[in-house]
């Protein structure tokens, strides 16, 4: 792969894919990467899990019926993570592949290009221990791409005020208490957003407990919260 950036960037008007390098016929990824994708379908609206059954005239899960849950307006992911895409993301989050920002953002922006017709869109924030150690926020970068492209403003409406620990190997529950009060909106868009339909960004939807933590302080303002996403972490899919 080393190789193939380096013949890249010698011709800049050569074609590549912007997954594995390889020279192709356009600049989208190559029929070997796209392959290695998997579209998220069939899925419930509020949690994009995929359904074990569907209710008759309805497009969200039992589980979220029974929960009937007024946070969130709806949740849009892209992809199943898997573990090709996870090296990708872990790829990008390491700064060794932040060109994977543009493509990550036209993939979202297919398949979520009704959400964000007439919305703010909000990046997830990231703690300042981590953002000084990563030296920039992925989720900001796509919300640019995504601006760009829908025409809808990128504001950095939240603060993370708390340090959470890692959510790798946690209980969904361990998850939820680790997140709870993580984020505030910062007081100048406290109004701002009051009525307005606000896109939470991030890159990987797991358990949700990210996403919601900051939703709820989204909806406390008063706004209508849509969650939109790269990718979902499916229960049965590695």
């Amino acid at each position: 792969m080393k190789i193939n950036k380096i013949l890249n960037f010698l011709n800049p008007f050569s074609k590549v894919c912007p997954f594995c390098y390889n020279m192709q016929d356009n600049s989208d990824v190559c029929y070997e990467c796209y392959a290695q994708l998997i579209f998220l379908k069939n899925a419930c609206k509020k949690c994009q899990q995929p359904f074990d059954y569907i209710l008759p005239d309805s497009d969200i899960c039992q589980l979220c019926h029974d929960n009937n849950d007024n946070i969130i307006e709806q949740m849009r992911c892209s992809l199943v993570y898997n573990n090709y895409l996870k090296s990708l993301i872990i790829n990008y989050k390491n700064g060794n592949e932040l060109i994977l920002k543009n493509i990550f953002a036209k993939i979202i922006y297919a398949n979520a290009q009704d959400l964000l017709k007439n919305c703010i869109i909000c990046p997830i924030p990231l703690s300042d221990e981590k953002l000084s150690k990563r030296g920039f926020n992925q989720c900001w970068y796509i919300a640019q791409c995504l601006q760009d492209m829908s025409g809808q403003e990128a504001v950095d409406i939240l603060k993370r005020v708390k340090n959470t620990q890692s959510q790798e190997n946690k209980s969904v529950k361990e998850r939820e208490e680790n997140m709870n009060g993580a984020f505030k909106v910062k007081n100048e868009y406290r109004e701002y957003i009051k009525g307005k339909n606000v896109c939470l960004v991030d890159d990987v939807i797991t358990t949700g407990s990210t996403m919601y933590s900051a939703a709820k302080e989204l909806k406390k303002c008063g706004a209508n919260v849509y969650l939109i996403s790269l990718a979902r972490r499916i229960k049965f899919i590695n």
